[in-house]
This record gives C-alpha cells, structure tokens and sequence, in this order.
C-alpha cells in the first residue's frame, strides 16, 4: 500500500528524521571547547599582553610578571618583553605565615630555580645593563620593611631588566631569603637609593648553620645610593666560593648625599650581630 506525501505516516517520519538531525547537531555544538595549554617552561609577559592568554609565545603574551611567575614551573623561565611594568603579588604568605602584599614573589619550592629574563622585542637576551628594556615597579606593602620583590625560593635568578621604585615608598627593592640567589645584567635604578638585601630566616641558630649560603651579583648598574646589603645569617656557613660580587657599578651622587642630610652608606655592607640593629641577629660571612 503507497502513502500521500502529505498522509500521516509520512509527517511523522520526516519530523522524526529532523529531530534526528537537530539533537544530532546541538550535540556537536554543545561539545566543550578545550582551553589554550598555559605556558609551562617559558612564559612571556608583555605590557600589551592579556593575563588571559596562554602565555606562551610573545603574541600571546601575559600582562603582569607575577602572572608569569604563578604559572610557570620550577626551573622555567618569565621572558619579560620591553615596556614598563607595575607589579603588586597580593595575600602572599611568608613560609606558611601571614599575609602580605609584595610586588614581585617568588614562592618557596614551588618557584626554584625560576629565572625573570629581560629581552629585546626580537625575543634575545638582555646582558648589558645599560641597555635594559623593561622597567619593574613594584606596589608593596608588606609590615616589615617594604619589599618590593620577594624571593623565597631557592635558585632564583633576575635578569636584563631594570628595577625601579615601590610604591608608597622604598626600603629593601628586593629582599632575598632563599638560597642560590643571581641577579646580573640588570639595573637597580630606585630614586632615593634601593637595596639588594639578604637576610637568612632561615638561619639555624642552634647548629649555626645558615640557610642562604651562595648568591651571586654580577655585571649590575646600581644607581645613585643603591647597594647590596648581607644581613642576618646570610652566609655565614658554606663554600665561600659560592658566595661572589664582581663586576658592578654603584654610583652615589652629590645630589643624593645632599637629600640625604649629608649622609652616604657602603654600597656593600655585612651587617650582623655585633650591631647595635635589633634585627641584624645572626653573624653573617664574605
């Protein structure tokens, strides 16, 4: 028996196909859409980057630094593209206590070994730092000095960029509590004097042992009253081979010493526990 195009038989099997076709087809639509990879290893930041992207290439570049650091792995490096970068790393805590609002962090364990890159637009390395191209100002506001990068991690290194000032005011630019610390090929250039400074929390004070025992500082501009201070344990056990400081410049201008009350500091300084300072309390080595 044959059937009308328009008998009912025939309706109701073209509305089953279509609605065959329709699920069939909102199905493929509804498949979730797999996210962009992160960057892993290396991870780009450029001022013209998205903290949305992938991070990993320079088209596709992150904003902000502490970004870049938060995604990338121990022992990967932050490329840091040419611009100006105002960072702040906010409820950050201090091996496992507190919270605090730093510039740059770099976290303990999870960030060993993680190296912060300078590089041109053409994706090569900065080493001259006097041609840096990326400058780092950092919003820290942590109670205890303000720092305005901190580095808790081990084997950190810094590199090829130019590090300026904190905003609301300046004390230690970077302060280093892990051990194997680098910063090279770079310019700390902070208005009223910046500070590279160590100082060993870790520090054992019953086996007096210290917990920083190496770091190297080399090939570096430090600007008009900037300096490098060892502090509080750092160093005072350990290779003394590991521990070098060639090839700076410190500058201190009459200018500087004048807005300073006629008062200059060492441009490298060991401050331990024969001070009068409260907090210098660990000896401290060369």
């Amino acid at each position: 028996m044959t059937h009308s195009p328009h008998s009912p038989v025939i309706r109701a099997a073209t509305a089953l196909v279509l609605f065959a076709i329709l699920v069939v087809g909102i199905g493929a639509w509804s498949q979730p859409v797999a996210a962009a990879p992160t960057c892993t290893t290396s991870c780009y930041v450029s001022p013209t980057g998205s903290d949305a992207n992938d991070g990993a290439t320079a088209a596709t570049a992150f904003k902000t630094i502490q970004k870049a650091i938060d995604t990338v792995q121990a022992n990967g490096q932050v490329r840091v593209l040419p611009g100006n970068y105002s960072e702040t790393a906010t409820g950050r805590d201090v091996l496992g206590s507190g919270s605090y609002q730093f510039g740059l962090f770099f976290e303990e364990t999870a960030k060993n070994g993680v190296t912060l890159q300078g590089v041109t637009a053409a994706d090569v390395n900065i080493t001259d730092p006097s041609a840096t191209q990326a400058v780092i100002t950092t919003n820290a506001t942590n109670n205890f000095g303000y720092s305005g990068v901190f580095v808790e991690a081990d084997d950190v290194t810094i590199a090829g960029v130019e590090i300026g000032d904190n905003t609301p005011s300046n004390n230690k630019t970077i302060e280093v509590i892990g051990d194997g610390f680098t910063f090279k090929n770079s310019f700390m250039n902070v208005s009223d004097g910046g500070s590279l400074y160590f100082g060993d929390w870790r520090y054992n004070d019953t086996t007096d042992v210290s917990y920083i025992q190496s770091y190297t500082v080399d090939n570096n501009i430090f600007a008009d009253g900037s300096s490098i201070d060892i502090a509080s344990g750092a160093g005072y056990t350990g290779p003394v081979a590991g521990r070098t400081i060639t090839n700076n410049e410190f500058s201190f201008s009459l200018a500087m010493y004048t807005a300073m009350g006629n008062v200059s500091w060492p441009s490298i300084s060991f401050n331990g526990d024969t001070t009068t300072v409260s907090w210098y309390t660990y000896p401290v080595g060369g």
